[in-house]
């Protein structure tokens, strides 16, 4: 396939980042400046880097993100990106990120927040106890998504390859999931 600006965003419309990344030749990224929030995400005990985003994305949805620009590692999250329609009636679109194991003052900071699977659609929930709730089980699956990946990336980068199929790449990080263990990023 071609690939095209309108390739690409048909691709993101409907929720395939392989693809786009496909297209792109890398995963799918938005890069902007971390601002102030209204502390609603550490309130529910996610706190969120809030990039105000100045155009409508061509996708929305909660997804398995790593953030890159704090620091020589990338940093693996789950974020929302989207209008936040159970807390904002008609609001603007935002990119928040819980950033798994990190707890540092970051606004103004510039960062880079590559998409690399989407978890889900973006909801609005009855009350903020619902949206906790959902959030809760999105940070396991988003923890799930990266330990495939850096397996897998692993696996390529050494050869190993050969002999270990999909099988065993997603038992090992099923293993790791299940034991809260996640393998060291690069």
């Amino acid at each position: 396939e071609r690939a095209s600006s309108t390739a690409v965003r048909n691709a993101l419309g409907a929720g395939d980042l392989a693809r786009a990344a496909a297209l792109l030749g890398r995963p799918y990224a938005i890069a902007g400046r971390v601002a102030h929030g209204d502390k609603l995400g550490r309130n529910l005990g996610f706190p969120t880097a809030n990039i105000v985003l100045k155009h409508r994305p061509p996708l929305s949805g909660i997804f398995a993100v790593q953030v890159h620009g704090l620091g020589s590692v990338a940093r693996a999250g789950v974020a929302s990106l989207g209008v936040r329609p159970t807390v904002k009636h008609n609001g603007r679109p935002l990119l928040e990120v819980f950033l798994f194991d990190f707890d540092q003052p970051i606004s103004g900071r510039r960062v880079t927040v590559l998409l690399l699977h989407k978890l889900r659609d973006e909801a609005r929930y009855l009350d903020l106890d619902a949206l906790a709730a959902e959030i809760r089980t999105d940070v396991p699956l988003a923890t799930l998504v990266e330990s495939l990946l850096v397996l897998v990336g692993a696996c390529v980068r050494t050869g190993k390859t050969a002999g270990m199929g999909l099988e065993d790449m997603s038992s090992t990080a099923l293993r790791l999931f299940l034991t809260g263990a996640r393998p060291a990023a690069e």
